[in-house]
């Protein structure tokens, strides 16, 4: 419908989909009177991109669901996943595999957003038999910076029990990619 110039985009295709089409109508310039049957040939050029790599900014567009993976050091194994979907600015905790396999209480478990860094609370005693009134002085904080996708470790005021151990981070996704991060020195 508007007129196109050498070097414009005039069709655009999504990932995902097996056959799309594009249609490009051509009319004679304006002010053209010449008579008879004209060629010219259409020179163009496909190109393919790469999409662009997730970052942890995505965690930030409404829907978007986010799972945080943290296991525990004390020879035990346990992995523990924690999973949010962000509904227009606020994290709300959903069970991380889809099948309501999260066995613990979503009360001490918040994601937050804190100017552009994700922020992870988790607390030592995850089964919630510790009241709320003691629960910041067994907060672990993960904080995810989104400019460099780095993030900081901050460990509890106090560990609820040895069993408990230290928590070390594994790993962060946003809508099943894995985001890779690094722990900032």
């Amino acid at each position: 419908a508007a007129a196109v110039s050498v070097g414009d985009t005039v069709a655009t295709f999504s990932n995902g989909t097996a056959k799309q089409t594009s249609t490009l109508t051509f009319s004679k310039p304006t002010g053209w009177t010449a008579a008879g049957e004209h060629t010219e040939t259409l020179t163009f050029t496909i190109a393919v991109e790469k999409p662009a790599a997730p970052s942890l900014a995505d965690a930030f567009i409404n829907g978007s669901v986010t799972k945080v993976v943290v296991t525990g050091s004390n020879g035990s194994g346990t992995t523990l996943a924690y999973g949010f979907t962000n509904d227009n600015g606020s994290f709300t905790p959903i069970a991380p595999d889809g099948n309501n396999g999260y066995k613990y209480n979503w009360a001490y478990a918040t994601l937050t957003k804190d100017n552009d860094n994700l922020v992870l609370k988790t607390m030592g005693c995850v089964d919630g038999t510790i009241g709320s009134a003691t629960f910041e002085r067994y907060v672990r904080t993960y904080t995810f910076n989104v400019a460099d996708n780095t993030y900081t470790y901050t460990p509890p005021v106090e560990e609820y029990s040895a069993s408990q151990g230290y928590r070390q981070f594994v790993s962060i996704s946003i809508n099943g990619i894995e985001i890779p991060v690094t722990l900032e020195s």
